[in-house]
């Protein structure tokens, strides 16, 4: 599959890797600012609020599909990732005051994303 390559640390290569990084830093603040997510912190268990999360998450991804087709593409097709995201999302963003996430400050340093799909599953990229 493109973009995809299976080492020992098993990290998909990115064709715009910073792009990439920088919006999977403000996904869980654009989350985090759903209402119906914000109101099942509030009012529900913590698997009411994942649902609402997961369901935030799907909004989000649709909404910057237009930008970056990469990481919806890798959100849509590869369930290794999707499962990543929204464990990273719903992680920094749950809590029960329902408060929205504040991301902290952006450094320009690399963020090197520990991302591994499953053993079973192995990615070769196409050259």
């Amino acid at each position: 599959m493109p973009g995809f390559t299976h080492t020992k640390e098993s990290d998909i290569n990115w064709n715009d890797a910073d792009n990439v990084r920088r919006q999977i830093l403000e996904i869980p603040a654009m989350v985090s600012r759903d209402e119906k997510y914000q109101n099942a912190m509030k009012n529900s268990d913590e698997q009411s609020a994942r649902l609402e999360s997961e369901r935030a998450l799907q909004q989000v991804i649709f909404a910057i599909m237009a930008d970056n087709m990469e990481l919806f593409k890798q959100f849509q097709d590869n369930p290794s990732f999707k499962k990543w995201l929204s464990d990273l999302v719903f992680n920094l963003t749950y809590n029960k005051e329902g408060r929205p996430y504040e991301a902290p400050p952006q450094e320009h340093k690399p963020i090197v994303y520990n991302f591994e799909p499953p053993q079973e599953l192995q990615m070769v990229a196409d050259e």
